[in-house]
């Protein structure tokens, strides 16, 4: 029953009439193909986080700078919920390191928790909010959400091969109301309470860009957009990014990352509850 239904949103996917979107993850032969492997056969979905093209385009390093942001800033729910949280490590085989005060643990979940525990921090949610998020990686981070911002939707956009995986992973997790997307598909909801992009909507082109934004981002009363200007492709620099946003209404706030991993990398908010 799980293979039937991977492949059928592949297929769902595969038999849309549009042209496929552009994104650096996108262009990835080797990465796309180990998503739908892991999602299918059960000795890939074991190490998928520790196979090279895999692990280059989503996993990140140590953990340590992670760490030490969540004891300087997190809240103490957050901290509470360290544990727990481990068990998104216990799937893909990622690479853990031994973290001071917090144990065995890959830097991407702990990355997860600390875009979690920043979002919690920042944006006062309604109980059972409703969320998008487009390029949603393995679905870590909606696990962790689901543990910290209880939620009755999260919607997901993303290639079809890692939806596949996302669909296999919060199964697997046993992550309730997670729902993947067609690329092109409307978003369910006239608005939703947060919208979220990690790096991803930064690293597709400007023509996937402006179709998500006027399509998703704008039906958002909330957003959390990590941004980073490593793209290939044709497409919005971060001033542009801030023109857009006030030209359609929207008032954004720029912040450091969280943790710096990177020249030029940036975090965008908004909250149009607040005046």
């Amino acid at each position: 029953m799980k293979k039937l239904l991977v492949v059928s949103i592949l297929l769902c996917h595969l038999l849309h009439s549009n042209p496929p979107q552009n994104s650096m993850t996108g262009r990835s032969t080797s990465y796309r193909e180990i998503c739908k492997e892991a999602a299918l056969d059960d000795c890939t979905f074991q190490k998928f986080r520790s196979i090279k093209p895999y692990f280059d385009a989503l996993e990140c390093g140590q953990g340590g700078e992670f760490a030490q942001y969540l004891m300087e800033n997190a809240t103490d729910q957050t901290l509470s919920q360290i544990g727990s949280l481990r068990k998104l490590d216990l799937y893909g085989d990622p690479v853990r390191n031994e973290i001071p005060n917090f144990g065995l643990f890959s830097g991407t979940t702990l990355r997860y928790i600390v875009f979690a525990d920043s979002m919690k921090r920042l944006f006062d949610l309604p109980d059972h909010c409703t969320i998008v998020e487009i390029g949603a990686g393995f679905g870590g981070q909606a696990y962790v959400l689901s543990h910290l911002v209880p939620f009755s939707r999260y919607y997901v956009y993303d290639l079809p091969e890692a939806e596949m995986l996302i669909e296999r992973m919060v199964a697997t997790l046993g992550v309730p109301n997670v729902r993947c997307l067609d690329v092109y598909a409307e978003l369910p909801l006239e608005e939703v309470d947060l919208f979220i992009s990690n790096y991803a909507l930064s690293e597709c082109d400007k023509e996937t860009q402006l179709d998500y934004f006027k399509r998703v981002a704008v039906k958002a009363k909330r957003g959390y957009m990590l941004f980073n200007d490593t793209n290939v492709f044709d497409h919005l620099s971060l001033s542009e990014w801030i023109e857009l946003f006030q030209e359609n209404g929207i008032h954004p706030k720029i912040h450091p990352e969280p943790v710096f991993t990177y020249s030029g990398n940036h975090l965008i908010t908004w909250d149009r509850t607040k005046s």
